[in-house]
């Protein structure tokens, strides 16, 4: 299994069991804010840009989507659709179709959904705002962003990031081979952090790699694979809430003493993960649920550090009730361990099409 880490633009997380919801829509070219796609001689910068040209930020609209793909280096693909689902004033609220990645999204806070600044896209991600882009968009354009990536165990590290945007007139998008700007995003040490797009024609990224800045090998790649005008049908904004934050020393016996924590009524899930660092014996734990149920279960060693370790992610069906995280076995832990919940509530929606005037 692998180690959920926030890593801003990143969707470093195991995502599994994603629904297939299937949206109605028509693939156009992406209606535009004419300021920021009409040159001064009047070509459409959607299809005409040139190298001496700037764009500005886009102009969403309601029922806009992007069908994207995430495939994680180990083979592991997750598609979702992100909905342009409101409009909020200052800000879209862009919210995903596929119920599972809502849920995900709603502990973890994705920088390709939630809310989106509408003069320049700044979002969120860990609960951190960060930046698609450095507007206006042109060949040379740079721009910094300083992340703090956090891995699953609460260690830190603060990289500094170098964003350069390069024009390409055939960018490989859904539409077909558009003009746009090449963007490549490089750690004050040279090591590769993020490569990625935007087109105009698409107003977002046709493709997006991501690397891991420690090693500078390819973490997760994400493909736009279809751009959508007119997207009607189910659309899920989620809310996360932590239930509870365990952590225990290296050396104890046991998860001491066993934590619990309340899960309301009217939430759907219990989404969370336990590790260990090293376990001896049959060392391990579970979480117990309102009807006594042990819901999950892992004993150890597993390969997850040089002693060995344990760890398991949950993803159950909420019970109203008190919950226990517990140890399981008699075997101790060497190196310490943890756990963390949260309970979510789903909130569906959905997205109609406009009626005509005069209906």
């Amino acid at each position: 299994m692998r180690s959920p880490t926030l890593i801003l633009l990143l969707l470093g997380v195991t995502l599994a069991g994603c629904s297939d919801d299937t949206p109605d829509a028509d693939d156009v070219l992406v209606p535009l804010d004419p300021d920021a796609v009409a040159s001064e001689d009047g070509r459409d910068l959607r299809t005409d840009l040139e190298i001496n040209d700037s764009v500005g930020a886009p102009s969403w609209h309601v029922g806009q989507a992007w069908k994207q793909t995430l495939a994680f280096a180990g083979g592991e693909n997750v598609a979702w659709t992100a909905v342009v689902a409101e409009d909020r004033g200052g800000q879209w609220l862009v919210a995903v179709a596929e119920k599972d990645v809502a849920a995900y999204h709603a502990v973890y806070d994705f920088a390709d959904f939630g809310l989106f600044d509408k003069r320049t896209l700044d979002t969120t991600s860990g609960g951190a705002a960060t930046s698609w882009y450095g507007w206006p968009l042109a060949h040379g354009t740079t721009w910094q962003e300083t992340y703090t990536v956090t891995d699953m165990y609460g260690n830190t590290t603060d990289y500094t990031v170098e964003y350069v945007a390069a024009y390409d007139e055939a960018i490989a998008t859904p539409l077909g081979k558009r003009p746009g700007y090449a963007i490549t995003g490089t750690t004050t040490d040279g090591s590769p952090f993020a490569e990625y797009d935007y087109t105009p024609a698409v107003g977002w990224f046709s493709a997006f790699t991501g690397y891991d800045p420690a090693t500078g090998e390819v973490s997760y790649t994400i493909e736009t694979t279809e751009a959508i005008s007119g997207y009607t049908g189910v659309y899920y904004v989620d809310e996360a809430e932590l239930v509870l934050e365990h952590v225990f020393d290296s050396g104890s016996q046991t998860v001491a003493p066993p934590a619990s924590f309340a899960v309301a009524e009217g939430a759907t899930y219990v989404y969370g993960y336990a590790w260990y660092y090293a376990g001896g014996g049959a060392a391990g734990f579970q979480l117990v649920d309102p009807n006594g149920g042990a819901q999950g279960q892992h004993t150890g060693p597993e390969a997850l550090t040089a002693g060995g370790g344990g760890y398991e992610e949950y993803f159950l069906d909420a019970v109203a009730g008190d919950w226990r995280f517990a140890a399981a076995g008699a075997g101790a832990f060497a190196g310490g361990g943890g756990g963390m919940f949260w309970q979510v509530t789903e909130a569906e929606a959905i997205l109609a099409a406009e009626e005509p005037e005069g209906a």
